[in-house]
């Protein structure tokens, strides 16, 4: 396999002339390439080429080009293509997880840690009905929250996600 550069790539500025790398070259590899600098050289390639306005003939020429100096498969090179259409740029999307809303605050996570400890680690269930009790005889609003956590929460993924600063 041969190497590239941008720099290469910026002689062909015609569609015959890209025919003509595609009829004559062998496959190219771009290493240490970042996903940025793939889709800023996609991007640069369908505005030099004015993708949008090429007759389907040319358009082909032009996924064929990306396909091959890119290593890309015809789906990856339509999806990106798509995109560049919808936004007018290709740009790497930022990925974001999704997160649930937490019940428990971190407060929460060391009151019920720290009250295991006052009770000798007792059961979920009896930990359950202390918490219900201290909340619902003695009224500490910062038991309000803890006193509906199940017993399936209240064993260990709290507890272990409760900083050790808080345990003591």
């Amino acid at each position: 396999m041969g190497h590239a550069t941008d720099h290469d790539d910026e002689r062909l500025q015609t569609i015959e002339q890209v025919k003509q790398f595609l009829e004559g070259s062998e496959a190219l590899e771009f290493g240490g390439v970042s996903i940025e600098e793939r889709y800023h050289w996609i991007d640069t390639v369908l505005v030099r080429f004015r993708y949008y306005w090429l007759k389907r003939a040319e358009k082909g020429v032009i996924r064929r080009y990306i396909e091959k100096v890119r290593g890309y498969s015809r789906a990856q090179v339509s999806r990106l293509i798509g995109e560049y259409n919808r936004r007018g740029r290709l740009r790497k999307a930022q990925y974001k997880r999704h997160q649930f809303p937490g019940r428990y605050t971190p407060s929460d996570i060391a009151l019920l840690a720290r009250t295991d400890e006052l009770h000798g680690y007792l059961s979920g269930a009896a930990t359950k009905k202390i918490r219900e009790r201290e909340w619902g005889i003695y009224g500490p609003l910062e038991f309000e929250n803890i006193s509906r956590i199940s017993i399936a929460h209240k064993c260990c993924p709290l507890i272990q996600s409760a900083p050790k600063s808080t345990l003591s």
